[in-house]
């Protein structure tokens, strides 16, 4: 089976994160039923925080949780669909990349791993 994969993020540090978030989401999800919806794979990265853009800072763990939350807002009031595999067993702040190594990660399902992890 093939995993689809949405990347979803603001390009400004200043933007309106739950604005462009939400945007991003009614259109690239738009046509899909829930069932469809629920095997895509949402991931989050801020333009600005990708390293060969020339202004680039590092993420923060808070900043990735707060844009974690928007995406579970929307998918629950869009598709009634409830988020809950995709919570960290731990605040994101204390992994480190030893945690992502195979077999170790703790979380349900990780985008740095790429695969089924944790209970």
């Amino acid at each position: 089976d093939i995993t689809p994969v949405l990347l979803v993020g603001e390009r400004n540090r200043g933007n309106d994160r739950k604005m462009v978030l939400e945007q991003q989401l009614v259109a690239d999800l738009a046509g899909l039923t829930i069932d469809q919806v629920a095997k895509v794979l949402i991931t989050y990265e801020p333009v600005w925080a990708i390293s060969t853009t020339p202004s680039a800072e590092p993420d923060t763990p808070a900043n990735t949780l707060e844009a974690l939350a928007v995406i579970q807002e929307f998918l629950l009031a869009s598709y009634q669909l409830p988020i809950t595999s995709y919570q960290p067993q731990r605040p994101l702040a204390q992994y480190s990349g030893k945690d992502h190594e195979p077999g170790a990660c703790a979380l349900s399902r990780c985008g740095i791993c790429s695969a089924p992890r944790g209970p």
